[in-house]
């Protein structure tokens, strides 16, 4: 059987997509159950399901929201490819984003955060990657919590920004990072990951110099923050000459040392 799989960096103009058997239902509003699904509702979800395959694959967006208001509880949280994404998932893919606006007008807020694929990354995740910076401003509007959700790594929807370089889709994110204490005054819950290794260690190991710089402006806890192997942000720029003399040329080394001495 083949399967429909998205690829987020190098995607054909006209990718193949084809029916996906599973042995589980389509999903529902919750996104979980306790109850096995009967055969004949087993049948059902999974013509549902091929039926929106079968729609994408045709470019009929228009029929995947029709389906989408006709059987709202049943297939909001549909996944629907071997990497466990959802209709809202290949749209952000697409950059389709007309298409997140409309079914962003017909999915419960609540269920968003349960659109999970095989690496636990939410909708949001995917915009942050892509670096679409409305897709991030709508997701975060319709349900603020998505923004502290993790995948498998540990990583934010703001790391996977960071980490990838999208100055947009962080600067959109940022500001949603809501501050959990009044003693706080730079939050950083939302900028580390698993291995220890923060916004300001990733997009420097990345070169994504710019960034960095404005991310210790905007956090300037991470300079001096370890990851598991001991490092600070400014012993991965020490490691790396050609990153050491592009922050020399840029007029940022200087700044940065003092910052870090502080």
């Amino acid at each position: 059987m083949d399967y429909l799989q998205i690829s987020h960096l190098n995607r054909p103009l006209t990718p193949p997509i084809h029916a996906v058997t599973t042995s589980s239902g389509i999903g529902s509003s919750t996104g979980f159950s306790n109850e096995i699904p009967k055969p004949g509702e087993e049948a059902a979800n999974q013509s549902l399901k091929n039926e929106l395959l079968g729609f994408i694959k045709k470019g009929d967006w228009e029929a995947v929201l029709c389906k989408y208001r006709k059987c709202k509880d049943t297939v909001q949280t549909a996944k629907i490819t071997r990497s466990n994404e959802t209709a809202l998932h290949i749209a952000i893919s697409y950059s389709r984003i007309d298409i997140v606006e409309e079914l962003l007008k017909i999915i419960d807020a609540h269920v968003i955060r349960e659109m999970t694929d095989h690496r636990k990354e939410n909708p949001l995740h995917l915009a942050a990657l892509l670096g679409q910076t409305k897709t991030c401003k709508l997701l975060v509007d319709k349900d603020p919590e998505l923004i502290g959700a993790r995948n498998i790594d540990g990583e934010t929807p703001l790391f996977k920004a960071a980490r990838h370089g999208k100055k947009g889709a962080f600067y959109a994110l940022h500001p949603k990072c809501h501050i959990a204490g009044s003693d706080i005054k730079h939050e950083i819950r939302h900028c580390k990951r698993k291995d220890g290794n923060t916004i300001l260690h990733v997009s420097i190991l990345e070169e994504y110099f710019e960034l960095a710089f404005q991310i210790i402006n905007l956090y300037p806890e991470l300079m001096v923050y370890n990851n598991e192997k001991g490092q600070t942000a400014l012993h991965l720029l020490a490691l790396n000459p050609a990153a050491f003399k592009s922050w020399r040329d840029l007029g940022l080394l200087d700044d940065f040392i003092y910052r870090c001495e502080l």
